[in-house]
């Protein structure tokens, strides 16, 4: 009986196959992923941002319109930012506490959480760094260099060849 005909050399080419594959994929898919959700994260700091300047921009249009229409409004403008004093009035200082900085909404990213089966299967791992083993530029193409080792031992011990037949 031929060796990679009998089931217990089919089980052990597919463990093979399947651990190279176990570690080859995550340093695939593990670096493209973090990019993306960097790439994610860099996204809603910049619709934050946007956010942001859009309120300040309807502040300041919502003012120009009051200029534009209450005397009452531009009088304020006159007093507070050119010290228009009317003769006879007093004035008070008053220390204001609340500047114009505190009024933004601070950045407070929002998770990109994985696709719901990678999840599930995370939740079976081990709580290892996994990006230190996958991401990490110094150990990764030992590990591809690795899975691929295997994938192709896999295929050099269980390939089948055809009997060279001589005419």
């Amino acid at each position: 009986m031929d060796s990679d005909k009998s089931p217990r050399g089919g089980f052990v080419f597919w463990m093979l196959i399947l651990m190279g594959l176990a570690t080859f994929t995550p340093c695939v898919v593990l670096p493209e992923w973090r990019e993306y959700q960097a790439v994610r994260l860099a996204e809603q700091a910049e619709r934050h941002r946007l956010d942001e300047m859009q309120r300040v921009v309807d502040r300041e249009r919502n003012l120009l319109e009051a200029m534009q229409s209450n005397p009452a409004v531009i009088a304020r403008i006159a007093q507070r930012d050119l010290h228009f004093r009317r003769p006879g009035d007093t004035s008070v200082s008053v220390s204001v506490p609340l500047t114009a900085t505190a009024l933004q909404e601070p950045f407070v990213p929002e998770p990109i959480d994985p696709p719901v089966a990678l999840a599930r299967a995370r939740s079976y791992m081990p709580d290892f760094n996994y990006d230190q083993l996958f991401c990490d530029d110094r150990t990764r193409p030992i590990i591809m260099v690795m899975s691929v080792g295997l994938i192709v031992t896999a295929i050099a011990l269980f390939s089948t060849r055809a009997p060279v037949r001589n005419p």
